[in-house]
Parts: structure tokens; sequence; C-alpha cells
């Protein structure tokens, strides 16, 4: 983490700042109509728990990227941990089926506590999981609102805000080759409001998959993986515009909150 980073609790108007983020997107458990396909779930995904994943392969594990456990790495009640990546499928997401692109839990030990995020594919849409589950087993898979651009070919910016105890929101904007947005602000791809989870732990490893066709898995690439942890969120169109150019434009803003970083030049590492 970089040095000097002050550890602050979240005032109460930074909650009334990161809850606006949900005013219009985010969906509680009376809102949600289970029968719309094209909703997200009123609570928590259990039907496809983490036990038992198939272990990556021998060559998705040469190549993918991996960090050892690390406090740091959980999200916080209180701070926004806020996750940005870029990514381009070479291959559609295989049909009903979570794709993990992040995975930050151990998958051998119950309850299972940790996150991660993945791609799912449905019979009308494609969108983002987000899994948050605590030490006493609270949560799951939330799903957020579909992508249409989330095809073959397309490069996208993406970025995750998770508060465990208030809410889930991603952002998403086209990039062209150079990894350079091609719009002025981000698109919100909707949120979720959690219900307050305790402490989010694991002793399983951090792991960016590597994409290869022999993993079984995502087919594509997942570039500049970065993490931080905020103290205070912007006003929602202001993020929007932050997070435009995904973890390179975030760095530019909030270096000094950065946990860790795979953008090339970036000082920002885990410390050990």
């Amino acid at each position: 983490m970089i040095k000097g980073r002050e550890k602050l609790l979240f005032s109460f108007l930074t909650k009334f700042i990161i809850l606006s983020f949900c005013v219009f997107s985010c969906k509680s458990a009376k809102e949600n109509n289970p029968n719309d396909i094209k909703a997200p779930p009123p609570r928590a995904d259990l039907s496809d728990d983490v036990l038992g994943d198939t272990p990556a392969s021998s060559e998705d594990k040469q190549r993918a990227f991996f960090l050892k456990s690390n406090p740091e790495l959980f999200p916080k009640s209180g701070e926004a941990f806020v996750v940005s990546f870029f990514i381009e499928q070479t291959a559609e997401a295989t049909f009903d089926k979570r794709m993990r692109l992040i995975t930050n839990y151990d998958s051998e030990r119950a309850p299972s506590s940790g996150w991660a995020i993945a791609i799912k594919r449905l019979k009308t849409s494609t969108r983002f999981d987000v899994y948050l589950k605590d030490k006493n087993g609270l949560g799951g898979w939330y799903s957020l609102s579909p992508v249409p651009e989330l095809n073959e070919n397309i490069k996208l910016a993406v970025t995750f805000i998770i508060e465990p105890s208030t809410f889930i929101s991603g952002f998403i904007s086209k990039v062209d080759n150079k990894y350079e947005p091609t719009s002025k602000s981000s698109k919100q791809i909707g949120g979720i409001l959690v219900d307050p989870l305790d402490e989010i732990i694991s002793k399983g490893d951090f792991h960016v998959t590597s994409g290869i066709v022999s993993s079984n898995t995502f087919k594509g690439s997942i570039k500049d993986v970065s993490i931080f942890r905020l103290n205070e969120v912007p006003p929602i169109e202001e993020f929007k515009k932050i997070s435009n150019g995904g973890p390179r434009s975030l760095l530019k803003v909030f270096s000094d909150f950065c946990i860790m970083s795979q953008v090339e030049g970036s000082t920002c590492e885990i410390k050990h």
C-alpha cells in the first residue's frame, strides 16, 4: 500500500454520497421481480456456490496473475473498495456458467468467505456478477444489469465499487486498441443494495485468470487490474468521468489510495 495513506472512517456525508450511486440503479429485494430475467436477483444467489470450483489448470497457474492472501485485498465496511481493469473477450461466454475473471476466496474451505468478479451469459443477456461473502457465510453472488457491449472483440474499461455494508455498483466504457476511452464518461451498469456483512477475509490466493483456452473458463484477456480503497467517493457524474479510462485514469486521481496495480509504470504494489 502507498506510504502515507491515511485510514479514516466514512463520514455521514460520505455515506450519503455512496448511497446516491444507487438512487436510480440499485435494486432492493422488495423492488425486484424474481421472474424478470433482466432484473438482478432480489438477494444473493447461492445456487452456484464456490465450494468445489474446478482448480485452475497447470497452464493457467503458470500464466495467470497470483498474489498471496493479504488483508488489504479484501473490502471492508466503511470504505469504498474499487476494482478496475480492462477486458476483451475472444470467445462468447459459455451459456449459464459463471466465467471467473478475478477471485479472492478459498473454495476448499466453508464458508468460502471472500469476493470475486465473473461474467454470466443468460438467455437474453450477458452481465457481470460479483461474489461477496463474509466469514459467517452471509452473502453470495450478486448480478448487475445486462451489458450488451460485452461481446467478442470489444475492449472495455470496467470498474466496480464494493461497500460491504451498503452496495455494489459497476461502470463500463469502451476503449480503443491503445486502451484509450472513446467517450467522455463511463456508463453505470446498475448496482445492488446489500445487507450489511461481517468481516470478509480468506486464506485463498488473489487470482486473475489468464484467459487461455485450455483453462476452460473465460476466453480473452484481463489487463491492468488495479485496486483502490477510498475514504470518500465523488458524486456519481464526477466518478463516471474519472473512471472513464478504467484503472489508468483512476490512478491519476487516486494514486495515494492504490493497493495494487498491474498498470505499466505504476509504483503501487501490495506490501507483505
